[in-house]
């Protein structure tokens, strides 16, 4: 059985990407541009040759009054940027996410956008908030405190999962239960593992076999399944027999049991694998983006975010986006991609030192953020108009990487920048 105390990073990380750039060029015509060296994969001529990328940046594409505006609330966001810097500094503040709620996990408890910790919590370890609440962790026991840092749920439990529809799915002694925010056991310690409710209904598995509860614990769709995923959009993908499809909620078998790998609807379109491949198809199980993705086995996709997706096409590639209709918005160039949050999608490209710079794009491929980050490991994505990002810093004597946390705005302001 999964162990509930790991589940926390699908919430936390969703899909990450990593594969070689490749580094294509753009050659829409800009009055603005900024120009990064990088190293031509295609080359026959020399390993070592570098070419000219030129990156259309957000603000070449602004008008002159456009821009001004633009640079006085760059300039006023700055010093908000400042101060935050100032607080995590002074406070010797490490941050650990994004803002939710209004509210960041740090090393001590939970600070407010302006650097203030509001909330602290000793030497828990601290997970962000969700839907007025959090987990906190410590030696290996988990509980949840409010907003006021009071703690709602004793930590005695051995794992737990974010509140949704009203409701904790908590782990006890190998055992599955469902309680609400004021600790009270509403579906008993019977299940050998379960999910999140999701659209009224949970996924939970005994006796080896998958099915769905209501929030009263009854079985509502029958336990007969390998495995299921959440209810989104009206159907979740189940697991039988060795092969994926799709079930309403009323257990009805809507897209039959084909593909090798399913996962629940996004922006109106599932992402499904068959043969190594991976594609999209609609509610009605029609296949409306050609199942063509994926490389050596490993099917780099993204689920759609914001109506776009991440793809790669193939080991020469990088990666680039499609929309739900499966058209290249923006090109195969980046060697690692997130998903869009709040308009933007966290990029790199490859540098000459053969590293990542990182940065952010928008929709429109266009540079709002400038590679200037070198990021060890990441999954960045805005919320709350702020991004929890981490920079390398080096190796301790023992050779871990040492990371350092800090947040950027969406102008490209960073609180490393006042260091």
């Amino acid at each position: 059985m999964v162990r509930l105390f790991f589940i926390w990073a699908l919430v936390a990380f969703p899909a990450i990407a990593v594969a070689q750039a490749f580094g294509g060029q753009i050659t829409r015509p800009v009055k603005r541009q900024q120009n990064t060296q990088q190293t031509d994969p295609k080359s026959s001529n020399n390993n070592n040759k570098q070419r000219v990328t030129r990156e259309i940046t957000f603000e070449s594409t602004l008008s002159e009054e456009e821009r001004r505006k633009w640079n006085k609330e760059k300039a006023k966001a700055k010093e908000v940027m400042r101060q935050l810097a100032y607080n995590l500094k002074s406070q010797k503040i490490e941050p650990r996410g994004n803002f939710y709620d209004g509210l960041a996990a740090c090393n001590i408890g939970y600070i407010d956008k302006k650097g203030n910790l509001v909330i602290r919590t000793g030497n828990y370890w601290n997970y962000n908030f969700h839907n007025g609440y959090a987990l906190i962790e410590k030696d290996r026991k988990w509980g949840v405190i409010d907003k006021k840092g009071n703690i709602i749920i004793p930590m005695k439990y051995d794992g737990i999962k974010d509140f949704s529809e009203g409701l904790f799915c908590v782990e006890q002694n190998k055992q599955i239960a469902f309680i609400n925010e004021n600790g009270v056991l509403t579906v008993p310690f019977k299940w050998e593992d379960g999910d999140k409710f999701s659209e009224g209904y949970a996924g939970v598995c005994k006796d080896g076999k998958w099915g769905f509860i209501d929030k009263t614990g009854n079985v509502v769709i029958s336990l007969e399944y390998d495995y299921v995923r959440q209810f989104k959009e009206g159907l979740a993908p189940v697991k039988k027999n060795g092969k994926w499809g799709y079930i309403d909620i009323n257990g009805k078998t809507v897209i039959p049991f084909i593909y090798d790998f399913a996962y629940s609807f996004n922006c109106g379109l599932g992402r499904v694998e068959k043969n190594g491949k991976e594609g999209f198809i609609n509610t009605a199980g029609d296949i409306i983006i050609p199942l063509k993705y994926g490389t050596k086995g490993f099917a780099w996709v993204g689920d759609f975010t914001e109506g776009m997706a991440y793809v790669k096409n193939n080991d020469k590639e990088g990666f680039g986006f499609i929309d739900k209709r499966g058209k290249v918005t923006i090109p195969y160039r980046y060697r690692v991609v997130c998903d869009f949050s709040e308009g933007l999608a966290c990029v790199a490209i490859r540098n000459k030192h053969n590293r990542c710079d990182y940065g952010f794009i928008n929709k429109k491929n266009q540079l709002a953020i400038p590679f200037k980050y070198d990021i060890e490991h990441i999954y960045y994505t805005f919320s709350e108009g702020l991004a929890f990002i981490q920079i390398y810093v080096g190796r301790n004597a023992f050779g871990k990487v040492i990371k350092k946390g800090g947040f950027v705005d969406k102008y490209g302001n960073s609180t490393f920048d006042f260091e």
